[in-house]
């Protein structure tokens, strides 16, 4: 998820508000992708990330290495296979 999407009719903010309403989306894991994520870690207490679902925040650019290790971790997690914490950075 990005949180910032310009042309989007929602942000990624709203975007994970919502997620987080519906019962049969509350529980898919994210990763937030941002251009701003240095400051989205800072902001985030670990709460808030497990309330949210968030497993994860990159910061852009991307390094394709890094985001395949992080699904992959995440897909781990959600398939059971992993202890319920969030994927490393």
């Amino acid at each position: 998820l990005d949180l910032i999407m310009p042309r989007a009719r929602i942000d990624g903010v709203g975007f994970l508000s919502e997620l987080s309403t519906r019962a049969e989306l509350k529980n898919i894991p994210v990763a937030i992708l941002s251009g701003i994520g240095g400051i989205v870690k800072d902001a985030l207490d670990p709460h808030t990330a497990r309330t949210l679902r968030i497993c994860s925040v990159i910061e852009k650019p991307i390094e394709v290495a890094r985001l395949v290790r992080t699904v992959r971790d995440i897909l781990k997690l959600s398939d059971g296979a992993g202890d319920g914490s969030p994927a490393p950075d």
